[in-house]
């Protein structure tokens, strides 16, 4: 409008000068003064555009992706956010508050000053449920043949996340993993490859929140991801040879300036050590941190992990039973993750989780297997292969040709 243009101008100037930089009291050069004096020209110029667009219409002041606004910028806000009262106006700013606290953004201690006087309000993005991916999914392809498992397998990958929920549907229909068929979207019947699935906006950005861990962090983490998507800050501390306060206060800083992980609860372990319990803000940086050793390195720090979880005892729950053997088969320990898999198999048997008992009993196997020297290892073959008898008897009653052959496996 020739309001909007003729308001505007003066304010473009803003663009071309620098910031002064000055600290308070100090002596500024004639171009600097002369600088001050136009940005406080532009302020006031703002806060008249402002005033006379509000006068007849509500203006809303959407300002996006504020953790990169300069401290020019944030300082006009804290101007103007002073002067609104009365007016017909709402600033509306989204931002990210692991990079504001990172970068020590300007707009932190106004963010606190503006809330002391009632001035803001933060609202901050919950994760969807269920229903409301679906909801999200049904809005932009009303005409679909997506089955239960579909909206089921979204609702895990993101686990509720607005930002990953928005990357995957793009991806998938980009990559034709969910396309229209006769009028409507569909998937293919086999849905392994949307599990395994992610975008490529979604990897680089955690990528890069990554990168600015250092190196200490990402060990950190790392060995916590190891332990699980929930972790202990003892356990970490002690896989790394590390003092278990130093541990706790690096994780509560990463958990405050870079958002990929959050505290939980603080509990007592078995073995009566204080401990921070920790998760991950996502099952995506698990598997990207995981990602960041190769082969061997993991494997050693899977093995520390793994004494780190025997030393706090606890070893003693049927889910940490199966974890142990996964992080004894990750160390290249086949025999160690055999025993842990036959422990977790008689704990699953004992409470009549027939077919749970019966795949521990073969992934105990697989993992005997796999040891490079075998030899030693009957007795435990043959409490596995009982195990895996006497289950899939109890499944799929008898005569039964595969308990029949782990029978004839532990008469041999």
């Amino acid at each position: 409008s020739p309001l909007l243009e003729d308001r505007w101008s003066p304010i473009r100037r803003l663009m071309a000068l620098p910031e002064t930089g000055e600290s308070p009291g100090q002596v500024q050069h004639p171009d600097q003064m002369h600088a001050e004096f136009v940005r406080q020209q532009i302020k006031s110029t703002c806060l008249n555009l402002l005033d006379e667009l509000s006068r007849d219409r509500l203006i809303v002041l959407f300002i996006d992706d504020l953790h990169w606004a300069d401290r020019s910028s944030v300082d006009l806000l804290a101007f103007l956010s002073t002067r609104l009262a009365g007016r017909r106006i709402l600033v509306v700013c989204s931002y990210r508050p692991s990079e504001l606290a990172r970068l020590k953004h300007p707009f932190l201690p106004l963010k606190l000053q503006l809330s002391v006087h009632a001035l803001c309000e933060e609202l901050r993005i919950e994760a969807l449920p269920p229903a409301e991916i679906r909801r999200y999914i049904e809005r932009h392809m009303p005409m679909h043949r997506f089955s239960p498992s579909f909206f089921d397998l979204v609702s895990a990958r993101t686990e509720g996340s607005p930002l990953f929920l928005i990357d995957l549907v793009r991806f998938l229909r980009e990559e034709g993993l969910i396309f229209e068929q006769d009028g409507h979207w569909t998937h293919e019947e086999d849905l392994s490859l949307l599990r395994s699935s992610m975008p490529i906006s979604t990897s680089s950005m955690i990528a890069l929140k990554i990168e600015h861990l250092g190196a200490d962090g990402v060990e950190l983490l790392v060995c916590a991801a190891l332990q699980g998507v929930e972790f202990d800050t003892a356990v970490v501390a002690h896989a790394l040879g590390l003092l278990h306060s130093d541990a706790e206060t690096r994780l509560i800083d990463l958990a405050n300036q870079h958002a990929l992980i959050e505290t939980s609860d603080e509990i007592e372990l078995p073995n009566g050590v204080l401990s921070l319990s920790f998760r991950l803000s996502h099952s995506l940086y698990q598997e990207a941190f995981l990602a960041r050793f190769g082969p061997a390195r993991k494997a050693l720090a899977a093995h520390a992990v793994a004494s780190a979880l025997e030393w706090a005892q606890k070893d003693t729950a049927r889910d940490m039973l199966s974890k142990l053997a996964g992080l004894h088969l990750i160390a290249r320990d086949h025999e160690r993750a055999a025993q842990y898999f036959l422990r977790a198999a008689r704990a699953s048997a004992a409470l009549f989780a027939t077919k749970e008992a019966h795949a521990l009993a073969e992934a105990g196997l697989d993992a005997l297997h796999q040891a490079t020297v075998p030899t030693g290892t009957e007795a435990l073959e043959i409490q596995l292969q009982l195990i895996v008898g006497g289950s899939l008897t109890t499944m799929t009653g008898w005569p039964n040709e595969e308990a029949d052959r782990a029978y004839r496996r532990i008469e041999n």
